[in-house]
């Protein structure tokens, strides 16, 4: 498959799609370097990706910040959230 029809499978916008490669945040699909530079993609290796990194970006969107309660430990908990020496 071409690279457009990678952004495409990946429900990404190809720029977008070739940042998170150049990143690392998602594993490029196996792929065959044309003359010229253009690649193009194994298909069913691509699907095996997008289909395992869907699952992993639905559950990081779902992580809400964690809640302290009061008294110094809720204290402590929240200066070392925050970064702040307690």
């Amino acid at each position: 498959m071409s690279g457009d029809e990678l952004a495409q499978e990946a429900e990404q916008r190809p720029d977008a799609l070739k940042e998170k490669f150049k990143a690392g945040n998602l594993v490029e699909p196996a792929h065959i370097i044309l003359e010229g530079g253009e690649k193009l993609y194994i298909r069913a290796h691509a699907k095996t990706i997008f289909k395992n990194a869907k699952p992993l970006e639905e559950a990081d969107s779902e992580v809400e910040p964690p809640v302290f309660s009061g008294g110094v430990l809720g204290q402590i908990a929240r200066s070392a959230a925050s970064g702040s020496q307690a």
